[in-house]
């Protein structure tokens, strides 16, 4: 049962993610084309959705059960809206006619999904214990057995005098903390088997991605073969701080989500932002923009580590595009929105560090 229970929890959580993306294309105004498209930005939504839910009870030491208790309702709210827009969609737009797939397309598909399942299965079952697997794994395993968000430290298990800032403004561990608690599973089993195989899944979407944007022809093609070309490689190259080693190994700790999901996803905006400078109009320009700001904003809420990170991929970016396309003034505004929240963040925790903001029971 609890491998099932794993599995059903990986393909709920990418149903929901696929729901969350058209109430989130309603919302922004643009389009999601493609179904790794649609999954991919409904992820990055759902855990911006969680931040705001998760973050103001874990500073207000709030018990986890009320959490556990409000957010799949939440959940289900914003999965039935997105249920809703999909077949409002059905009923009022005809579906554009695409080509249909050649056999040598469907060979391909079939190859990279049987590709990425083995990627996935293959990060499930690595045993590996470090001191960030004490730590994060403890921190969940505290959270299940004292109804509590963070005032137990993770390696010892001992109550702590303050809860950690650096650890209390991402949501990413409380949110498969959430499911673990209502499937019944222990934290270890929910980060091996669910959150490392969800990395796994979601990084190989962001190769296919990129590889169908940037082929000319052929781009479902295109698209598996980068897919192939990235799993492989990073199958491959495995040392210690390597993106093969936090996909395959450490793929259940946020930071592993920065390296193979937030990181390539900037890029992957970043790209359809230069495609749309070159081949498009300006409605392209945006939406382009916009992935790139749901991107970022939930850069955070997956992992501190894109903190400092996401915000000066946007700024390499926003350099490209002045050079490329002039029009600074534009540019920066947009850029600067993109970052906004990532800024606001940074200034709250500097200030913190710096003891000009005082949360008491805050450290």
């Amino acid at each position: 049962m609890v491998p099932l229970k794993c599995v059903v929890l990986i393909l709920a959580s990418l149903l929901v993610f696929w729901l969350n993306s058209h109430v989130l294309e309603a919302i922004l105004r643009t389009e999601y084309t493609r179904m790794p498209e649609r999954i991919l930005f409904g992820f990055f939504g759902y855990f911006f959705l969680f931040e705001m839910l998760a973050v103001p009870m874990i500073l207000l030491k709030k018990p986890f059960h009320l959490l556990a208790a409000v957010w799949p309702a939440v959940t289900g709210v914003i999965a039935l809206a997105g249920l809703v827009i999909f077949i409002w969609k059905l009923i009022r737009y005809e579906k554009s006619p695409r080509a249909a797939a050649t056999t040598e397309i469907r060979a391909a598909t079939a190859a990279v999904v049987l590709l990425v399942a083995s990627a996935a299965v293959f990060s499930a079952i690595q045993e590996y214990n470090g001191w960030d697997t004490s730590f994060y794994l403890g921190t969940m395993n505290n959270t299940l057995a004292t109804d509590t968000m963070y005032l137990y430290d993770g390696d010892t298990g001992m109550a702590c005098k303050d809860i950690d800032f650096h650890y209390a403004l991402s949501g990413f561990y409380m949110q498969f903390t959430v499911w673990a608690r209502h499937l019944g599973l222990s934290a270890r089993i929910v980060a091996f088997w669910v959150i490392r195989p969800l990395c796994v899944i979601l990084s190989s979407m962001i190769a296919w991605l990129i590889g169908f944007r940037l082929s000319k022809k052929g781009r479902r093609l295109g698209g598996a073969l980068v897919t192939a070309l990235w799993l492989v490689i990073s199958f491959f190259w495995r040392t210690k701080y390597s993106t093969g080693e936090f996909l395959f190994v450490r793929g259940y700790e946020a930071k592993g989500y920065c390296a193979n999901v937030v990181l390539p996803a900037i890029f992957y905006a970043a790209v359809m932002v230069l495609l749309a400078l070159q081949n498009g109009g300006r409605e392209e320009q945006n939406d382009a923009f916009k992935k790139l700001l749901v991107a970022t904003w939930a850069s955070v809420p997956v992992s501190m580590s894109a903190m400092v990170s996401a915000p000066a991929g946007v700024a390499i970016l926003g350099v490209i595009v002045i050079i490329r396309n002039g029009r600074p003034l534009s540019t920066i505004g947009k850029c600067l929105l993109c970052v906004l929240f990532n800024l606001l963040i940074i200034g709250v925790y500097v200030l913190r560090l710096k003891n000009i903001i005082m949360v008491p029971g805050i450290v």
